[in-house]
């Protein structure tokens, strides 16, 4: 269970706290500093868990459970700064409720823990885009990161649909191909 990959994703979840704090009192410095860490333990994490064959349960827990708390917690922040529109916090929460729900009930209905996929990690770099964007005051190129972001979060979301689909009506899904 205690892999480098796993401690990774733990320590992403617990600098949601200090990122709360330097976004709240708005220490631009301290708050990319933090953002960055946090973006750094999400790249490597995964990569780790792949590279050393350390995979578990626990980590694709973890890992997206780590994304969506930090994610929120900076979210919730720049909304109420007006940094980032409301609605686009309330699509974010939205999704990950889904996701959420869905995963839980799948694990309880066949013990099958759920993986995050490829376009979902897109989608938390584009939210994330967006909130840097808003945060340093670029409205324009935020404005298009939430569009990329909107559409990589609906796009995520029918993939993991999809796989909630077949793993909760024990459809198999179709082999993977090699190009």
């Amino acid at each position: 269970m205690w892999n480098i990959s796993n401690f990774l994703s733990l320590a992403r979840l617990l600098l949601a706290v200090p990122m709360g704090f330097v976004l709240w009192y708005d220490d631009k410095a301290l708050t990319l500093l933090v953002f960055a860490i946090a973006i750094a333990t999400d790249l490597l994490d995964g990569y780790l868990a792949r590279r050393l064959n350390q995979i578990s349960d626990f980590g694709k827990i973890i890992d997206p459970l780590a994304d969506k708390v930090f994610v929120s917690v900076v979210a919730v922040l720049l909304a109420l700064q007006e940094r980032i529109p409301l609605w686009f916090l309330l699509a974010i929460v939205a999704r990950d409720a889904i996701i959420l729900a869905g995963g839980v009930y799948a694990q309880k209905k066949t013990g099958i823990v759920l993986p995050s996929n490829y376009v979902g990690k897109f989608a938390v770099i584009a939210m994330c885009l967006a909130g840097t964007l808003g945060f340093i005051g670029e409205m324009v190129w935020r404005n298009y990161a939430i569009a990329l972001a909107i559409a990589l979060m609906t796009a995520s979301l029918v993939i993991y649909g999809k796989r909630w689909i077949n793993v909760v009506s024990g459809t198999p899904e179709p082999p993977k191909t090699v190009s």
